[in-house]
Order: C-alpha cells, then structure tokens, then sequence
C-alpha cells in the first residue's frame, strides 16, 4: 500500500510539474515575444482593415490558436489534478502514517482521519456524542449507508467461503473419480463454472463495498462539518471563531471523552443561556 501511494503522489508531481513548465512557457512568450508575436501585435492593431496582408492574418490565427491550446491543456491538466487529489484523499488517509495494507481499509481511515485533520476532533471518542445531537433522520442515513458495506461485506465473506469449498470439492472429484460417469460430468462442469465465476464475483463485490464505502463517508463527513457547533453548545461552550483556536478546543473536548481530562471553563467562553429542549441548535460550523 505504501508503494501505491508512492505511485500515486508521484503522479501527482509529474502533473504539477506539468502546469508549471506550461505556464512558465506561456510568461516566457509573454514577456519576450518573438517576431511571430510580433505580427500577431501588428495584426491585432490593424483589425477592421480591408488592406490587412494574408501573414498577419495567419499570424493571428496562429497566436489565437496558440493560446487556445495553451488554456485548455491549462485548464485539463488543472482538471485533472484536482478531481486526482480529491479522489487521493478518499483512498488515503492523512498523515501517511496512518495507511492500511488494504484499499477497504484505508478508505474508512480517510474518512475517520477527516474531523481530526479539519477540527482537531477525535472521531471514535465524540462518535457517540455527537450522535445525541444529530437529528433522527440524518442518523438513519448513515446507518442505511453503512448497512450497505456490511452487506456487501458479508457477500464478499459468504462468497470466498463458496469458491473454496468448490475449488476444494473440484480437486476431491477429479483425484478421487468416484461418482458414476453422468453425475461425475454433471458434477465436474457446474464447479469449474463455479470455481471460475465465484472469484469474479468476489472482486466485483469488493469493488461495490468501495464505492459504498465513499457514500458512508460523506454521511459522516458532513454530521461533522454539520453538528458539531451543536454538540458545543449542548455542552455550554462557544465555539471559537479562529482555526487554531477551534483545534484546541476540539482537542481538549476529544481528550476529556477518551481520557476524561476535564475541560478548563475559564479557558473556553460559555454560551449565555443552553437551547431549551426541543429547540434547533446553531448548526453552522
């Protein structure tokens, strides 16, 4: 796993690289134009002009083309590094110390790693807190979305657990020849179709619990980017408005939970007066 992300921070230089050379290509020609440019200049300056000779008219269809291609390969490779970097954070999680020795696992520590990364909070310790604050329906979602990888989780176990029971089976018949020669083809046929269709299907599967695993992290992503303000002020704290200050109080609020660290009430404000039951929490974060 860690040679994959070696290949793929790798291509993400290259790409970068990329855009930089173009770039610098697209200044360079800018700043130091070259008789072509030139003509493009003087082209440009005598629009409108019937008298216009036939090379600055090529010489402004060339510039023109030029820049069009230098935009658009611009904009493709920008494209592409940004949708490679988004789909790079959903493979990966964040530090690097953290990657897994399979794909399933990493996309679940991606997502697990995310409110640690943006808020400094803990996800497994304020998982259950912040459930109290979020609403029914929204809770019921990610549960449907994770009842989605179990599923497909417990295909991927049911169905390896088929094939080698064929594939053992298969071996047992072809050694051994002991059944009568009708049921013996009968028999051999349908677990080499087995021993060849079962692993397919077991791929297949796992590749499904991937992308379902995607849906199931953007649930919890957002409960987080969603309720945790709410969860502050159900526990009678403000949430400090800086970036570093709402890490550290994060922090603190995921080390009182896991290692019952009480929280310093004169280091943190405390809201005026706690919502009355039943009333909607603040929920911009």
């Amino acid at each position: 796993m860690s040679r994959w992300l070696a290949v793929e921070q790798r291509r993400f230089q290259r790409e970068d690289q990329r855009l930089r050379k173009l770039k610098q290509r697209r200044d360079a020609i800018t700043s130091d134009p070259n008789e072509e440019e030139s003509a493009f200049v003087a082209a440009r300056a005598t629009d409108g002009d019937p008298d216009r000779s036939h090379a600055e008219e090529a010489a402004v269809t060339a510039m023109e083309g030029d820049n069009d291609t230098w935009s658009k390969t611009e904009a493709e490779i920008e494209t592409r590094l940004t949708l490679g970097f988004v789909q790079f954070r959903r493979d990966f999680p964040d530090p690097d110390t953290d990657i897994l020795p399979t794909r399933f696992g990493n996309r679940i520590r991606a997502f697990e790693n995310y409110p640690t990364t943006v808020y400094g909070a803990d996800a497994v310790s304020l998982w259950f807190s912040l459930g109290a604050v979020m609403p029914k329906e929204f809770q019921e979602a990610i549960d449907n979305s994770r009842a989605n990888v179990d599923f497909l989780v417990n295909m991927i176990y049911i169905l390896v657990g088929f094939s080698v029971l064929a594939d053992i089976r298969l071996c047992y018949v072809v050694v051994t020849k002991d059944l009568t020669a009708i049921t013996f083809a009968q028999t051999y046929w349908v677990l080499i179709v087995a021993c060849l269709v079962l692993p397919v299907a077991v791929r297949l599967t796992y590749c499904f619990s991937l992308t379902a695993i995607d849906t199931w992290g953007d649930f919890v992503k957002a409960s987080f980017d969603l309720y945790l303000p709410a969860l502050a002020t159900q526990m009678g704290y403000e949430v400090p408005k800086s970036i570093e200050g709402r890490r550290e109080f994060w922090i603190a609020v995921s080390q009182q939970t896991a290692f019952h660290v009480p929280l310093d009430p004169q280091r943190w404000a405390s809201v005026d007066a706690m919502p009355e039951k039943g009333a909607t929490a603040e929920l911009a974060p």
